[in-house]
């Protein structure tokens, strides 16, 4: 198994040590640190569950925050589920509730969340994704988080011929999109 992993290495990397300062030179000091590498792996994570992701999309196409009686009856989850996930979801920063009388709203935190999940959709539907794996340390092969995430956004992705189905609205925003 070492030697297999050992040669897949070899395929990723250049067949010469150099340096290209022209390429490097503007990225320096710029890429992401421990700290906010982190961060960012924790917000795909955050993305990574299926209901969440479902979640987090309802709201992002949502002009208005939506109460959990509401997401529960469109998503097909009971409200026990939802609110699980939508504490997870609060805990992490990705939304925010308010609360009228015995009703809990919830909205998305901010653009930024919602630009990221739909513009995912986008990248999914033009068909820029590609098939990604990751090999477990017994060998076992695991779907990526982008394969997961792709599924959970769509409810129906083909990954091997790259097709993606999306509901009428969806499909009218993304086309909205697209022309503007």
């Amino acid at each position: 198994m070492a030697q297999v992993f050992a040669s897949a290495i070899e395929r990723d990397r250049c067949d010469v040590d150099c340096l290209h300062p022209d390429a490097i030179r503007p990225l320096l000091g710029r890429s992401l640190g421990l700290d906010g590498s982190r961060s960012v792996a924790g917000l795909f994570a955050t993305l990574a569950d299926p209901s969440r992701a479902r979640i987090l999309h309802l709201l992002a196409i949502s002009e208005r925050e939506l109460c959990v009686c509401d997401m529960a009856l469109v998503l097909g989850m009971s409200v026990s589920a939802l609110s699980h996930q939508l504490r997870a979801l609060r805990e992490r920063g990705a939304v925010s509730r308010r609360k009228a009388g015995r009703i809990a709203y919830y909205r998305l935190i901010d653009e930024h969340l919602r630009r990221l999940v739909l513009d995912a959709v986008v990248h999914l539907a033009e068909g820029n994704v590609v098939s990604a794996h990751v090999v477990l340390d017994d060998g076992a092969d695991a779907p990526s988080v982008l394969d997961e995430l792709c599924r959970c956004l769509s409810g129906d992705f083909d990954i091997e011929h790259s097709t993606f189905q999306l509901e009428a609205s969806d499909r009218r925003r993304l086309e909205e999109a697209h022309h503007a």
